[in-house]
């Protein structure tokens, strides 16, 4: 047989066209909503009897792990134990790492001077849900912090390091009501105390 020959025909004979128009003839669709559905149905029982053992042999895994760790010694044990512990505390510290990330962004973008300011207020626990930084929260205390404290914040004004400057004619008390007069009765008890 030449080698073109080899190629059109088949494993039964046949060419290719002739076995697959034999498949396409031999195909005839549902006719009714029953067969379809008796179809479907051999179909998945057909799936369902590959996974039929799927409990059985996830019990069996269940029982194998009890078995293997009832076969560690205790040396095992304990190295087991402390390899979860050091886990655990890697995830803790990379959790505080992204939370200090997020309170430190959430913090510049308020307009906080310097943003280790805004992480003092985070020192006990880092508001983390579900593993991740929970930004409603840092929001709002970052929030808080900004109204207790204005003076961390760039747009608030800072008073002179000679005390506060103020337009002529305008004396403390004025400004105060009336802490003025116990500052200068403090002052002018201090000047009575160490005379100059």
């Amino acid at each position: 047989m030449s080698e073109a020959t080899a190629q059109t025909t088949g494993q039964d004979g046949q060419s290719p066209n002739q076995s697959e128009e034999g498949k396409a003839g031999s195909y005839t669709p549902p006719a009714t909503q029953e067969e379809l559905d008796q179809i479907i149905e051999n179909r998945l029982s057909r799936e369902r009897r590959k996974f039929a053992d799927y409990d059985e042999l996830k019990a069996q895994k269940s029982e194998m792990d009890k078995w293997k760790q009832s076969q560690l010694t205790e040396q095992e044990q304990a190295v087991q134990a402390a390899r979860e512990e050091s886990a655990k505390e890697t995830a803790g510290r990379y959790d505080r790492k992204i939370a200090d990330a997020e309170i430190r962004l959430q913090a510049q973008s308020k307009g906080f001077h310097d943003p280790a300011d805004a992480l003092a207020a985070f020192v006990d626990k880092p508001p983390i849900k579900d593993g991740e930084p929970d930004t409603d929260a840092i929001g709002k205390k970052l929030d808080a912090l900004a109204k207790a404290k204005p003076y961390l914040l760039k747009n608030q004004q800072t008073i002179p390091k000679g005390g506060p400057r103020l337009p002529a004619g305008i004396r403390i008390s004025d400004t105060h009501d009336g802490k003025g007069k116990a500052a200068a009765a403090l002052r002018q008890l201090g000047a009575s105390i160490h005379p100059r």
